[in-house]
């Protein structure tokens, strides 16, 4: 039978055991701090309200003037339009007959608001 042989254990010199510990905490805490801790606030939701106004107008020259206002927007876009929270717009006119859509889109961080009107 034979006789097994252990190999000694890895020495670490006091200067890289010194080493880990001061790391250790740093290494510890940073996942903390990286997911959530600090807790960011988050926007708040945006509330879109629009009128047109009048909301039937002639088809060759009426013009009808658009208002909004994006409750916690930090900016809005009219048809695509970039604007600012809040405003108002003149519309028309417009070459063809029948009903207009106009779509007024707000935004904030992330959360939006929508809302179109129409125009006859």
């Amino acid at each position: 039978m034979s006789q097994l042989e252990w190999a000694p254990a890895p020495r670490f010199s006091p200067t890289v055991i010194r080493r880990f510990f001061i790391a250790l905490p740093i290494l510890l805490l940073t996942p903390l701090a990286a997911f959530g801790q600090n807790n960011p606030v988050q926007p708040e939701p945006v509330v879109l309200t629009m009128s047109v106004s009048p909301n039937r107008v002639p088809m060759t020259s009426g013009t009808a003037t658009l208002t909004w206002n994006g409750q916690n927007a930090r900016y809005c876009s009219v048809d695509g339009v970039n604007r600012a929270a809040s405003g108002s717009v003149t519309v028309g006119p417009w070459t063809t007959a029948g009903a207009k859509t106009i779509l007024v889109e707000c935004w904030n961080n992330g959360k939006a608001g929508y809302a179109a009107g129409t125009v006859s």
